[in-house]
């Protein structure tokens, strides 16, 4: 009697041989298996690499500084820089906007941060070039040099911000963001003429060395409190480290590769029960000198786990290579500056053993069955056509309701908040039963064709009646393309979910408006900031009608734009806020539905019904987590009634009758001001509207003795995502090619029986 592990050992040797006597088989359910795995392994070292610790994300931005005061600080003047710190103070300037005599623009960081001091190495890199040294010269980052057409060596001739003739000396970029368009220049210079009032300094320190560690801990709690940003290193008590584990994005690399291993697994049933039909004969022998069919069904299954490790492994080499070919490419990716690719073998071990494990569990259907056939019919070369199991059908059918049970779950439980990882865990759950319970149920469906057989003449007879006699190898076929079908829809649903949400959310109904929300300050505080990113103190300011010339300068730049002028109620008192006078609760700004105001919120009949007759709503877009159900007006309390609608913007959300605020006796002022396209506006259109805005605002505001103004804008365009029918098509070819070669390798499989 064999030993156990004399038999295993001749099973693995049978099974290694009929690998080998096979090898366009072997090929094909390797590469089956390969690229899932070498998939899962770009994915899982990415998603390790592309994670930084708390400390390695400060030194990207911060260099070597132990600690970082802002002059926008709510409370920086009160920071007290102990005394023997080393400091460095760089100035900078948010998206100003550059532009040449040539008309390139774009939109820049502009900074000082040039030093080559120790404590801000590396915040900003030299790609090539020099650093500037004098006024008149500049480094630009590679977006910056794009946008503006300039290399090093070239004369830039700038009419914003200001008149400027400037020395291209370098190319350079932020360590942290390779994509910021960035501008350089020389401490100490003129800024490119930008004015002091939106220009904000960082200061960047290391504290003495002969402070201790309690006086460090002291200073840095004091400093925090006025809004110092600290080290994770070095005020580890002060700082939770959070090192951005990758283990979750590692974890989905695994479940999102196992339904695609899933799917893989189905075609390579189909391989295996072609493969077992040609060992007929050879299994006939091994049954007829006395192995039983326990050995058989072994033999068979261990061909799975011999091709699984030879796929896996192949795979683990191909997402090596993979990774080495994108290897120059690694830090636009990561957009920042990166050292090294991530490797860990926790996280590329359990990929090969999902590789492995798929194939094997693809043999275990063929080789259960073969196993059963009767000495003398495998001898023939005959594989006697039995029934289908009823209990594989109904238990096929179980999986398919279940599968279909948890994908409505997870509908209906992502709707909610949060747990958003939970449902899409039951989601590809519930996936891969639909997947599991299609494929038990194929070899059924596939015998649905011997009645229909009987009813056929010529080739159309001959070839029903081929496909149920090899009904494991048909059922794994049809199973297949079902799946492949299936996952091009699932896949093309949530995809024109994902795109009709980005509209939704960028533009809704509104992707042709500019909206204007002018205010002028009663007084301008230092450090007001750039234009367009508001004051980083609120000053008290009122709100006024937009200027009659921004407004023609806007359509003079984009001849279709129409405008609309809003009604608000007149609030003498309002606080200027980041541009946006939004109407919420405690900033009680309704706007007041007159014809023009209607027409510039768009809303449908159920809502102008609604304003009728409660006559005060609140527009509900999204936005807001508490809705408010009163509004106070005058001496009066008004009950709200919530309304949904799309993004309103800088409209305010409370929208009262011009009756109810003639009742109360309230006066009104100019709200926002509207400038509707006829159709969606281009990038290029956007980017002249801003334009056309900075350039009214600054020379406004930097005329002598006149009033300050700022201009709050939003700019409604169409979402980045592609058109739908382009998705569409993309996935139904995918799947279209995936099923083309699923019929494609059993027919391969089948003539070569």
């Amino acid at each position: 009697m064999t030993t156990a592990p004399a038999a295993y050992g001749l099973s693995a040797r049978l099974a290694r041989r009929e690998v080998q006597r096979r090898p366009w088989r072997t090929l094909l359910v390797a590469l089956l298996i390969a690229v899932p795995v070498a998939g899962m392994t770009v994915a899982a070292v990415f998603a390790r690499s592309d994670r930084l610790s708390a400390q390695a994300a400060w030194q990207l931005a911060n260099g070597n500084a132990d600690a970082v005061v802002q002059s926008q600080s709510e409370n920086a003047e009160t920071v007290v820089i102990p005394p023997g710190s080393t400091t460095v103070v760089a100035r900078t300037a948010f998206f100003r906007l550059v532009r040449t005599t040539a008309g390139n623009r774009t939109r820049a960081v502009v900074s000082d941060l040039t030093s080559r001091e120790p404590i801000v190495e590396g915040i900003v890199s030299l790609d090539e070039g020099r650093m500037p040294t004098a006024d008149g010269e500049v480094v630009l980052s590679s977006a910056a040099a794009r946008d503006l057409g300039a290399h090093v060596g070239d004369t830039l001739e700038l009419t914003r911000p200001a008149t400027r003739t400037m020395l291209v000396t370098g190319i350079g970029h932020l360590a942290n963001d390779l994509g910021q368009s960035l501008v350089l220049v020389a401490p100490n210079s003129d800024f490119l003429g930008v004015s002091a009032d939106f220009i904000s300094s960082a200061t960047y320190l290391q504290l003495p060395g002969s402070m201790t560690p309690a006086q460090r801990d002291a200073w840095a709690v004091t400093a925090r409190d006025a809004g110092v940003a600290t080290s994770p290193s070095a005020f580890p008590d002060l700082r939770a480290v959070s090192t951005q584990s990758a283990d979750a994005a590692v974890r989905w690399t695994w479940v999102l590769g196992g339904l695609v291993l899933t799917v893989a697994g189905i075609v390579i049933t189909s391989a295996f029960a072609s493969g077992a039909r040609r060992q007929l004969a050879t299994l006939g022998q091994l049954a007829a000198n006395g192995a039983g069919p326990r050995v058989l069904r072994r033999t068979l299954l261990l061909q799975g786990t011999w091709t699984g490790i030879a796929g896996s492994l192949a795979g683990l080499g191909l997402g090596f290579a993979s990774l080495q070919i994108l290897n120059p490419y690694r830090d636009r990716m990561f957009n920042r500056d990166s050292s090294a690719y991530v490797y860990r073998w926790v996280d590329l071990v359990p990929i090969v053993i999902m590789g492995i494990v798929a194939t094997t569990i693809a043999a275990l259907i063929p080789a259960r069955t073969t196993s059963r056939i009767p000495v003398l019919a495998a001898l023939a070369g005959r594989r006697p056509l039995g029934r289908v199991p009823h209990r594989l059908t109904v238990s096929g059918v179980a999986a398919f309701a279940c599968g279909l049970g948890f994908l409505a779950l997870a509908v209906v439980g992502s709707t909610g908040d949060g747990q958003g990882d939970v449902w899409t865990a039951v989601a590809v759950l519930g996936s891969i039963g639909v997947l599991l319970g299609a494929s038990a149920i194929a070899p059924a469906l596939v015998g649905l064709l011997e009645p229909l057989a009987a009813r056929l003449h010529g080739p159309w007879r001959f070839a029903a009646r081929s496909l149920v006699r090899q009904r494991t190898r048909t059922g794994g076929v049809v199973a297949a393309v079902c799946a492949t079908s299936a996952l091009a829809v699932m896949a093309s649903a949530l995809a024109l979910g994902f795109i009709a949400g980005d509209h939704a959310q960028h533009s809704g109904d509104r992707d042709s408006e500019v909206q204007l929300v002018t205010h002028q300050l009663v007084e301008a505080p230092p450090n007001l900031g750039a234009a367009g990113k508001g004051p980083t103190r609120f000053p008290v300011g009122t709100t006024v009608p937009t200027p009659d010339e921004l407004l023609d300068a806007m359509r003079n730049a984009v001849p279709s734009l129409q405008t609309i002028r809003t009604t608000v109620l007149s609030l003498d008192d309002s606080t200027y806020q980041n541009g946006v006078g939004r109407g919420r609760p405690g900033l009680p700004q309704p706007a007041v539905g007159d014809a023009s105001t209607l027409a510039a919120y768009k809303l449908d009949d159920k809502a102008r019904r609604a304003l009728t007759q409660n006559g005060a709503i609140y527009l509900d877009d999204g936005a807001d987590d508490t809705l408010p159900a009163t509004v106070t007006l005058g001496d009066r309390t008004i009950a709200l009634v919530i309304v949904k609608a799309s993004e309103t913007g800088l409209l305010p959300h409370i929208l009262i009758t011009p009756a109810l605020a003639e009742e109360l006796h309230l006066t009104t002022a100019a709200g926002p001001t509207i400038l509707r396209a006829s159709h969606a506006l281009t990038s290029s259109e956007i980017d002249l509207l801003s334009e056309v805005r900075d350039d009214f605002t600054t020379a406004v505001n930097e005329t002598a003795g006149g009033p300050f103004f700022i201009t709050g804008t939003a700019i409604f365009s169409e979402g980045g995502a592609p058109p739908a029918f382009v998705l569409e098509a993309l996935l139904s070819g995918i799947a279209l090619v995936f099923a083309l070669f699923t019929v494609a390798a059993s027919l391969a499989l089948a003539s070569a029986e």
